[in-house]
């Protein structure tokens, strides 16, 4: 066997044991905040309603396994109502329109270098909306996220993009004619740290 082919053969056995032994395991605590925006939520001929655009705050605890990952995450963010036609947008201080969520997601290591790692997942969450003179409502939904982690010691520093749609948080009765509810869709954007225990 040559010096070549011996180089090679001892690489190639190498570096599996490499890239596992670069893939962390066991549990992680996680804390993050960020900012939210909402399509509408209901329309009609001269008006849409949507929620506030708001801060959100989460915790959340993560099962890894190797590449994978099975995360529980819980977030609230308080907010209002929002309505806007052609030519305005008006905050409807007095209307709260908070959510409270529950999502439960499963993520995959995509690529890792050195302290540095890309993530993506997606799960289904459970919102309770808060409206004015109203108990929560309770809407199911699904989320899509990409995230880049930087690891700093025993933490680690994420920051996130979420997609996600959910019904709308408006019952039917809530509606003036004329108005329609509408499928649920935002965009959040999160930073936050991670501890392993």
């Amino acid at each position: 066997m040559s010096k070549r082919t011996m180089c090679a053969a001892l690489l190639l056995l190498a570096v599996p044991g490499i890239g596992a032994a670069q893939q962390p395991r066991g549990w992680v605590v996680s804390g993050s905040a960020g900012q939210a925006w909402f399509s509408e939520a209901a329309t009609g001929e001269a008006t849409d309603f949507r929620p506030s655009p708001g801060l959100t705050v989460s915790l959340g605890v993560t099962r890894r396994f190797a590449k994978w990952e099975v995360s529980l995450m819980a977030d609230t963010r308080p907010s209002v109502l929002r309505a806007s036609d052609s030519v305005s947008v008006i905050q409807l201080s007095s209307l709260s329109f908070g959510r409270t969520g529950l999502t439960l997601t499963l993520g995959r290591t995509l690529a890792r270098t050195g302290s540095a790692s890309v993530v993506a997942g997606a799960g289904m969450r459970l919102d309770g909306w808060t409206l004015p003179e109203d108990g929560h409502r309770w809407r199911a939904g699904a989320e899509a996220h990409g995230a880049v982690r930087l690891g700093l010691g025993a933490v680690t520093v994420e920051n996130r993009l979420t997609l996600g749609l959910s019904g709308s948080p408006f019952d039917a009765a809530d509606l003036p004619d004329g108005y329609e509810r509408r499928v649920l869709r935002w965009m959040e954007v999160d930073i936050g740290l991670r501890v392993g225990l």
